[in-house]
């Protein structure tokens, strides 16, 4: 077996800085999730729990583009004999491919180019490979930044670990990959450790992309919970859920739901398999040739199938994240709870470990027939393909090589996590895991954090400046607060300290320390910081005042600033003052894709309709998965154009007319499902 550093060459599209403005949690932590009425108690609990957004003190990936050209990107190789595995250490570590030397054929869906889309908590996502999510409800916070990996030794074996710090829960978290000689599946064994005082939100979902035509998906049980298309339609409402049993659903009745390829609109279902299964497994099984097989230890029960559906909106977002015509694909995940919408807690002084296994077998011969029979079958199969007890047995093995610590280091992540070593060294307190080695990066974004910790001033912030980081643990307080005694005309300190206390909930604090920064001196980020705590107190008009200031105080307006100001003239509903603004902006502002969506709600209300033509062929990037706005804009701008032609005619049952006839033009056209 040997692991090497590579290079992988693909189409790409750049991912610039993060947006630098700091982009506060929810106060709703936990989601309002619906049920049809056929959830038992038992699936009802946890459901919604933890589910708010939250990134800081992480920042949002949210400017990119679909301008791709030739690029290469860090990868490294693991193989044996049997397989081939290649990972993107820049990119969450996501297992990009797994290539089966036995059968001459590629395991996993492989996407021929890396193109952001707006699907992950911050923003960018890309798809196909194996992603590894945990943290947060969604795509992973790391699963578009560098995470590190090292190779390490134990027992005389070589394997290659992979590990990063959560900022947002200060959780260290660990997947130690094993490929035995001769074995045909490849072993990730991972581990999430709370070292801290206080139970943590904990959330892990394996998400395996696999190609779609000819799926059929199998995993160990029939109960299923299934998601309502009602509660896909319209953006922004909470998803809705519903218990079944495969392979049907009384939404969709005669249709065998275990062929993804039957759905006519984006879906997804989670097989309820039970605790005291000794293995659970999930396969997508093909009418010939291999089929993929995963399965996994204890807890890691819940299995799941996504699917973007046959209809518009799904083929379009699956040419979006690759290339028209090859981006079909369905996703295999498995998690630790019920559904993604589940939450649960890791207690303080705890970890869990698990260990998962990716690899092929041959179960085209029972593809087909009843799905409960042949699920029986395969499971049959697969249970000589990989015993339960091989796998139990390996992570056995596994766990004992958890505590090895790392050997050379092949891919340096952040050093968020070297500075939390430092600062439990300063604050005197226990220090992180002695298996995972953090380096320092020396990076602008890291400065004002470190000379906290040498006990020097912070850098000043300019009137202008947006910062590049920020901290939300409340560890961090004292450190702030001494450097504010010490410095006390630095707005700086005031600054962050608002940002991490507004994060927490701290809203007056947080306000105060805002307003007290401006008097010492007016800065953009204050500003902009202060105007989003008036706007959460309903000071709506207030809160519009400072964004203004904060919009007029740059010198030259950046994108950031610009998107959130427009936000909220749209949302006031002065659409002469943002079209007059919009028209005076720089290109390289008024052509940035969010103000231009922003804009198109101000072109539609004053009859700027060249303008709005432009949007309707222009190929957005940054649209969000589940974001009807551009089409409602489109269904709105039909109807306004019918009624030219009818005395009398009502707007709103026009605009329901054309949301029911009409199909958007394909470059705005990303809905879930259709109404």
């Amino acid at each position: 077996m040997e692991i090497t550093p590579s290079l992988l060459e693909i189409p790409g599209a750049p991912l610039p800085e993060e947006n630098p403005l700091p982009m506060f949690r929810s106060r709703q932590h936990d989601l309002d999730i619906a049920s049809n009425g056929t959830l038992s108690q038992q699936e009802l609990d946890g459901l919604g729990k933890h589910g708010g957004f939250r990134v800081l003190p992480y920042g949002m990936q949210d400017r990119y583009t679909r301008q791709r050209s030739m690029r290469q990107y860090p990868a490294i190789v693991m193989e044996n004999d049997k397989l081939r595995a290649v990972f993107l250490p820049q990119f969450g570590g996501r297992l990009y491919s797994l290539y089966s030397k036995e059968h001459g054929q590629e395991l996993l869906f492989k996407n021929p180019v890396f193109q952001p889309a707006n699907l992950a908590i911050r923003n960018a996502w890309f798809s196909g490979g194996v992603e590894w999510n945990v943290g947060q409800l969604g795509h992973a916070y790391h699963t578009c930044d560098d995470v590190y990996f090292a190779k390490c030794q134990a027992n005389g074996e070589t394997f290659l670990r992979m590990y990063d710090y959560v900022r947002t829960t200060g959780l260290f978290w660990q997947i130690d990959f094993h490929l035995p000689e001769g074995s045909s599946f490849l072993y990730a064994h991972v581990r999430i450790i709370n070292d801290g005082k206080q139970a943590q939100p904990l959330y892990w979902w394996t998400n395996t992309a696999v190609p779609e035509q000819g799926a059929r998906i199998f995993s160990g049980s029939e109960n299923i919970i299934y998601i309502d298309p009602k509660s896909l339609v319209k953006e922004g409402q909470p998803h809705g859920y519903g218990h079944g049993i495969m392979p049907t659903l009384s939404r969709m009745p005669g249709v065998d739901i275990s062929y993804p390829e039957a759905f006519d609109y984006t879906s997804e279902y989670f097989f309820q398999n039970t605790s005291d299964d000794p293995s659970p497994w999930e396969a997508s099984v093909y009418p010939q040739g291999v089929s993929f097989l995963e399965r996994s230890t204890q807890p890691l029960k819940t299995r799941k199938m996504f699917c973007w559906g046959q209809h518009s909106g799904g083929r379009n977002w699956q040419d979006h994240l690759a290339e028209p015509g090859k981006g079909a694909y369905v996703e295999i995940q498995a998690g630790l709870t019920p559904t993604q919408s589940h939450g649960a807690d890791l207690p303080a002084h705890r970890e869990i470990s698990f260990t998962q296994a990716f690899g092929s077998f041959d179960a085209s011969a029972l593809r087909d027939g009843i799905w409960q029979e042949s699920c029986a079958k395969i499971q049959h199969l697969a249970d000589q393909v990989l015993p339960p007890q091989v796998i139990q047995a390996l992570h056995q093995d596994y766990a004992a090589m958890a505590d090895v610590p790392c050997g050379t280091l092949l891919h340096k992540g952040h050093g968020w996590g070297a500075l939390e070593a430092m600062r439990r060294e300063i604050c005197r307190e226990p220090g992180i895991p002695a298996q995972l080695t953090f380096e320092r990066e020396g990076t602008k974004e890291e400065e004002p954090w470190l000379a906290l910790l040498e006990g020097k001033k912070l850098p000043p912030i300019l009137p202008g400046q947006l910062p590049r980081s920020w901290m939300a643990d409340p560890a961090w307080r004292a450190l702030l607060q001494k450097a504010i005694e010490q410095d006390p005309q630095n707005p700086a300190g005031l600054i962050y300290l608002g940002v991490l206390e507004f994060e927490n909930e701290n809203d007056q604090a947080a306000r105060t320390l805002w307003e007290m920064a401006n008097e010492i001196q007016p800065t953009v980020i204050a500003l902009r910081c202060l105007a989003l705590a008036l706007e959460r107190d309903g000071q709506e008009q207030a809160a519009l005042a400072a964004m203004g200031e904060a919009f007029r105080l740059e010198e030259e307006n950046t994108v950031p600033v610009t998107r959130e100001y427009f936000a909220m003239l749209q949302k006031a509903g002065r659409f002469q003052e943002m079209w007059e603004l919009y028209t005076s902006l720089p290109e390289s502002v008024s052509q940035d894709e969010r103000v231009m969506i922003l804009a198109s709600a101000a072109a539609l209300e004053l009859g700027q309709e060249d303008f709005l033509e432009q949007v309707y062929r222009h190929t957005f990037a940054v649209i969000r998965e589940g974001e009807n706005q551009l089409c409602e804009i489109w269904f709105r701008h039909q109807a306004m154009k019918a009624a030219r032609n009818q005395e009398g005619a009502d707007l709103e049952a026009l605009t329901q007319q054309m949301r029911q006839t009409l199909t958007p033009p394909k470059t705005i056209d990303y809905r879930l499902a259709q109404a």
